[in-house]
């Protein structure tokens, strides 16, 4: 459970840097980029979120991204001082949340609050679903030969090859395209005789596009990560712009294929659709009724009224470049930072003679003590769910004075990867910063018997280790040669603060 709220609080906390930056672009290029580039760029905040494995690139943004451990409180703390020797350690279960587990009580109080949110938001769409199912069995064909041909024009303008239905339903309170395999559009009764051909062709049209660009099943997968992800601000924020540049999307879409002496008649169609009078609050299905962005309908028609009135064919060569900018924009959004890089393995000469330490070779001890942070979080999340109540409830032996390495279970890293990825940590880190093999530790069903449940150990920059037994405590930060020792949720071994 630990493993899931961490590995879901890192996917929100990737969405929420992919909607900074949108937001950002968006905010930079202002009126000058075309509505569908807005649009598609709001659908990779929606595609980030629903990824939580996506290729890597050196350009991604999750470079930004905390490590899961550093998500929750409590994890991965500072190296702590050990124990008394004599006094009884916690049972295993508080010292994983010590070191960098959720506590198994926390962690199952996190899953059960985030699954009731989750299932309350679904069951209200499946509840619109329901209603919108009813409101779709009091529908009619709209029999009006004028109509039928104008949506079979909407069609071929379109590219639409399949079939498309046109109904008309009481207590609707406006035009809206519902289906995914069978399109159908669906307009209020009366709306056909109350508008001339012109405007009927454009509101045909425009519902005609939805179709086209596939905004239902778009919209669907945006209500799912917002169910998802419902305590991230940013991600409702998203979806509400999202909405509204889906329309004006859709908008220069019908644009594009209308005669020029026909786009002004397209913008005061939509002031007369907009004039009619709105259905109460109670209708069986109020598609365009939402307010978007907080802002007010008449604000938002605005809004469309003047891209419309601003609307310029793009060329060729700017089709290009929009798209260019957008696959590089799409790889920095959907892709994750590559494992740590590490320096290839110095050859046997090379680490065979003691050499003074490199001003680098603090900053490896950092890096190396963060794999060992990230990979005993993961592993004291298997522990915490794999190790069963009676032995989690069993107190541990005493904290002994001196470590013994060889106490503890050896195991392979692939072994320990195929425990751990992908369920508690991405990738396993299998050596350190200076290209050295780690060695693992842990026994899978720890009792009375045994004092070490899991363990890491790095040999440092000289590539040999000191021996099994360590004394818990700290040396100094320019010996960079000494071993880096984490046992059960706490560095055994680590650098003076003058390295942190």
């Amino acid at each position: 459970m630990s493993a899931f709220l961490t590995g879901l609080l890192a996917l929100s906390f990737k969405g929420a840097l992919v909607a900074v930056l949108v937001t950002l672009v968006l905010g930079v290029g202002g009126r000058r980029l075309p509505p569908a580039f807005r649009h598609g760029l709001l659908l990779l905040v929606v595609l980030r979120l629903l990824l939580p494995v996506a290729p890597t690139s050196p350009a991604s943004l999750a470079f930004l991204t905390p490590s899961e451990g550093h998500l929750l409180p409590g994890l991965n703390p500072e190296p702590a001082a050990p124990r008394p020797p004599g006094e009884a350690p916690a049972p295993v279960v508080t010292r994983a949340a010590e070191g960098g587990a959720i506590a198994p009580g926390w962690g199952a109080v996190g899953v059960a609050v985030w699954l009731l949110v989750f299932g309350a938001l679904l069951t209200r769409r499946l509840t619109a679903s329901v209603r919108l199912r009813r409101c779709l069995q009091r529908a009619r064909p709209v029999t009006d030969a004028r109509a039928r041909q104008l949506l079979d024009d909407a069609r071929r303008s379109l590219g639409i090859h399949r079939t498309v239905e046109l109904l008309e339903v009481d207590r609707l309170d406006g035009p809206a395209v519902v289906g995914w395999l069978r399109p159908r559009v669906v307009l209020p009764s009366g709306l056909v005789q109350q508008l001339d051909g012109e405007a009927l062709r454009h509101v045909l049209c425009h519902e005609v596009a939805h179709v086209r660009r596939l905004d239902g099943p778009l919209r669907s997968l945006a209500g799912l990560a917002a169910a998802a992800h419902w305590f991230n601000p940013l991600v409702w924020l998203t979806l509400r712009r999202l909405d509204a540049e889906c329309e004006t999307a859709c908008d220069a879409t019908v644009l594009a294929r209308l005669p020029e002496r026909l786009r002004a008649g397209y913008g005061r169609t939509l002031i007369e659709i907009a004039a009619r009078p709105r259905l109460d609050p109670n209708a069986d299905w109020n598609p365009g009724g939402v307010p978007v962005l907080g802002l007010s309908r008449k604000q938002h028609l605005k809004r469309r009224v003047l891209m419309i009135s601003r609307y310029r064919p793009t060329s060729p060569r700017r089709i290009l470049a929009w798209a260019l900018l957008f696959a590089a924009l799409a790889v920095v959004a959907l892709t994750d930072a590559p494992a740590t890089a590490r320096p290839r393995p110095a050859s046997p000469s090379a680490t065979s003679a003691v050499t003074a330490p490199k001003p680098d070779d603090n900053a490896r001890v950092k890096e190396t003590m963060q794999q060992i942070r990230d990979a005993g979080t993961a592993m004291f999340s298997w522990v915490t769910d794999a190790v069963s109540p009676e032995d989690k409830a069993r107190p541990t032996a005493t904290t002994p004075e001196d470590y013994d390495w060889s106490r503890c279970p050896a195991i392979s890293h692939d072994e320990l990867a195929a425990l751990l990825v992908p369920h508690y940590i991405k990738e396993l880190p299998s050596t350190d910063a200076w290209g050295r093999p780690l060695e693992f530790c842990l026994d899978r069903k720890p009792t009375t018997s045994h004092h070490l449940v899991a363990g890491i150990r790095s040999s440092g920059r000289d590539g040999s280790f000191e021996g099994t037994v360590y004394q818990p405590g700290a040396f100094p930060a320019q010996d960079t040669d000494r071993d880096l020792v984490w046992i059960d949720g706490y560095f055994i071994t680590w650098p003076s603060r003058d390295a942190e």
